[in-house]
């Protein structure tokens, strides 16, 4: 009897310190991230696909409306290799796909961080809580779905000035 009770408190004392150790481990990614938080891991990973790698998209289809997102899509493509490899980060978690298509176009040097394209992007009216935004080499998207009355803006994606908005019919 004493054993078993024994072994149940430590069980349970495992299985407390397991789930502290987990909460704690996610607390700081549970809201989301920035677009550029994982751009340098994502950019690592992708050079050690292919040295010649270039960053053509950036994306999340859950953003909130401070531009953070539990999870971001980079796209890279190769000219040597002719492919394309795409790269989510979850976090600090990466794991990659290689794919038969993408975009061939680089995402500009310098560019507004998704916090900063959300700020205008509300601005211009955009609401709700899961948004998607999605960076090229011509605009920041902005998108609060595909609903009757859902708002996209197209955004300079240097200076977050508004390009362009149109509202789902």
């Amino acid at each position: 009897m004493q054993k078993t009770l024994l072994i149940s408190s430590r069980f349970q004392a495992t299985l407390f310190l397991m789930a502290s150790l987990m909460a704690f481990a996610t607390s700081g990614y549970a809201a989301g991230n920035k677009a550029r938080a994982a751009l340098e891991d994502a950019t690592a990973t992708a050079k050690k696909w292919r040295p010649d790698a270039i960053l053509t998209s950036i994306s999340s289809n859950s953003v909130d409306a401070e531009g953070r997102g539990v999870a971001w899509f980079y796209s890279f493509y190769s000219p040597k290799a002719r492919s394309y490899l795409a790269v989510t980060a979850r976090g600090r978690a990466i794991d990659t796909l290689e794919l038969g298509t993408g975009s061939n176009s680089a995402v500009p040097a310098e560019f507004i961080d998704s916090d900063s394209a959300m700020a205008e992007a509300v601005k211009a009216g955009v609401k709700g809580e899961s948004l998607r935004m999605r960076l090229t080499r011509t605009e920041w998207l902005v998108n609060s779905g595909d609903q009757k009355g859902a708002l996209s803006v197209w955004l300079n994606p240097r200076t977050g000035r508004l390009i362009k908005r149109q509202t789902v019919q």
